[in-house]
Protein backbone atom coordinates (compact mmCIF):
# COMPACT_ATOMS: atom_id res chain seq x y z
CA UNK A 1 0.00 0.00 0.00
CA UNK A 2 2.91 2.38 0.65
CA UNK A 3 3.84 2.98 -3.03
CA UNK A 4 0.21 3.70 -3.94
CA UNK A 5 -0.18 6.21 -1.11
CA UNK A 6 3.10 7.92 -2.00
CA UNK A 7 2.02 8.37 -5.63
CA UNK A 8 -1.68 9.12 -5.10
CA UNK A 9 -1.53 11.16 -1.90
CA UNK A 10 -4.85 12.89 -2.52
CA UNK A 11 -6.62 9.56 -1.96
CA UNK A 12 -5.06 9.05 1.45
CA UNK A 13 -4.87 12.62 2.65
CA UNK A 14 -7.79 14.68 1.34
CA UNK A 15 -7.63 18.46 1.32
CA UNK A 16 -10.38 18.83 3.91
CA UNK A 17 -9.79 16.75 7.05
CA UNK A 18 -13.36 17.25 8.32
CA UNK A 19 -14.90 15.79 5.20
CA UNK A 20 -12.77 12.67 5.30
CA UNK A 21 -14.57 9.79 3.66
CA UNK A 22 -15.16 6.42 5.27
CA UNK A 23 -12.69 4.57 3.03
CA UNK A 24 -9.88 6.97 3.95
CA UNK A 25 -10.56 6.44 7.65
CA UNK A 26 -10.63 2.68 7.10
CA UNK A 27 -7.28 2.74 5.30
CA UNK A 28 -5.75 4.78 8.10
CA UNK A 29 -6.90 2.20 10.65
CA UNK A 30 -5.47 -0.58 8.51
CA UNK A 31 -2.16 1.27 8.24
CA UNK A 32 -2.09 1.78 12.01
CA UNK A 33 -2.74 -1.94 12.52
CA UNK A 34 0.07 -2.90 10.12
CA UNK A 35 2.46 -0.49 11.85
CA UNK A 36 1.51 -2.05 15.18
CA UNK A 37 2.35 -5.50 13.83
CA UNK A 38 5.73 -4.25 12.61
CA UNK A 39 6.38 -2.75 16.05
CA UNK A 40 5.53 -6.09 17.65
CA UNK A 41 7.94 -7.75 15.25
CA UNK A 42 10.70 -5.38 16.36
CA UNK A 43 10.13 -6.47 19.96
CA UNK A 44 10.02 -10.16 19.05
CA UNK A 45 13.22 -10.00 17.01
CA UNK A 46 15.13 -9.48 20.26
CA UNK A 47 14.21 -13.00 21.41
CA UNK A 48 13.90 -14.91 18.11
CA UNK A 49 16.34 -17.82 18.12
CA UNK A 50 18.12 -19.06 15.03
CA UNK A 51 20.52 -21.92 14.40
CA UNK A 52 23.55 -19.67 14.76
CA UNK A 53 22.24 -17.39 17.55
CA UNK A 54 20.82 -19.25 20.52
CA UNK A 55 21.62 -17.09 23.55
CA UNK A 56 19.91 -13.78 24.23
CA UNK A 57 23.08 -11.67 24.04
CA UNK A 58 23.99 -13.07 20.64
CA UNK A 59 20.44 -12.63 19.30
CA UNK A 60 20.30 -9.02 20.48
CA UNK A 61 23.71 -8.13 19.06
CA UNK A 62 22.85 -9.74 15.72
CA UNK A 63 19.58 -7.80 15.44
CA UNK A 64 21.05 -4.48 16.58
CA UNK A 65 23.85 -4.74 14.01
CA UNK A 66 21.47 -5.96 11.29
CA UNK A 67 18.10 -4.57 10.34
CA UNK A 68 17.13 -2.94 13.65
CA UNK A 69 17.82 0.64 12.53
CA UNK A 70 15.76 0.15 9.34
CA UNK A 71 12.88 -1.32 11.32
CA UNK A 72 12.84 1.50 13.86
CA UNK A 73 13.11 4.30 11.29
CA UNK A 74 10.38 2.73 9.13
CA UNK A 75 7.93 2.04 11.96
CA UNK A 76 8.33 4.16 15.09
CA UNK A 77 8.01 7.71 13.66
CA UNK A 78 4.74 7.01 11.85
CA UNK A 79 3.30 4.97 14.68
CA UNK A 80 4.06 7.20 17.65
CA UNK A 81 5.13 10.70 16.60
CA UNK A 82 3.72 11.88 13.29
CA UNK A 83 0.36 10.07 13.15
CA UNK A 84 0.39 9.20 9.45
CA UNK A 85 1.47 12.49 7.93
CA UNK A 86 2.32 12.29 4.25
CA UNK A 87 5.68 14.03 4.48
CA UNK A 88 7.11 11.26 6.70
CA UNK A 89 5.28 8.42 5.00
CA UNK A 90 8.23 7.70 2.72
CA UNK A 91 10.17 6.29 5.66
CA UNK A 92 8.02 3.17 5.37
CA UNK A 93 9.87 2.29 2.18
CA UNK A 94 12.82 1.26 4.35
CA UNK A 95 10.91 -1.94 5.08
CA UNK A 96 12.21 -3.18 1.74
CA UNK A 97 15.27 -4.54 3.56
CA UNK A 98 13.07 -7.45 4.60
CA UNK A 99 12.64 -8.45 0.98
CA UNK A 100 15.10 -11.28 1.47
CA UNK A 101 12.40 -13.08 3.49
CA UNK A 102 10.32 -13.40 0.35
CA UNK A 103 13.03 -15.30 -1.51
Amino acid sequence: MTPVILVFSEIYEPEVEEGESAHVTTWKYIEYFVDSIFFLEILLCFVKRTNSHKDLKSITYNYLTGTFIFDVVATVPELFFFREQKRFYGLKTLRIVHGYRLT
